[in-house]
């Protein structure tokens, strides 16, 4: 185990306190307002929508020199994950409009 994990930091009872309820209401004011939980399904239908497009044909459908610096021993669908999980929130909107909206993108399009 690395050293420094074995400290760990305490807060005294009434600070718990305090920060348990600073992070609830954070959770009902921010998080569960229909804008934020729209987003995140919205970012989840993106997701599983890639994910469902590329494992059909990953060697076609991902750049060439990352499907190879994926796992090479790795399942398919771990390797089609994980290259899911490395693109940024841009990159994998771009892809999807690419796949999926009519008229988006051109085969002279780069990456």
């Amino acid at each position: 185990m690395y050293p420094l994990l074995r400290y760990r930091v305490r807060l005294p009872d009434p600070l718990k306190a305090l920060l348990t309820a600073l992070k609830d209401a954070t959770y009902d004011l921010v998080v569960r307002q229909a804008q934020v939980q729209q987003l995140e399904h919205r970012g989840q239908r993106i997701v599983s929508s890639l994910y469902d497009e590329l494992i059909a044909d990953p060697q076609c459908l991902i750049p060439r020199d990352a499907w190879k610096s994926l796992g090479e021993h790795d399942s398919r669908s771990r390797r089609v994950c994980d290259y899911i999980a490395g693109m940024t929130d841009p990159y994998a909107e771009k892809i999807y409009r690419r796949l999926f909206v009519p008229g988006f993108g051109s085969s002279g399009d780069e990456l």
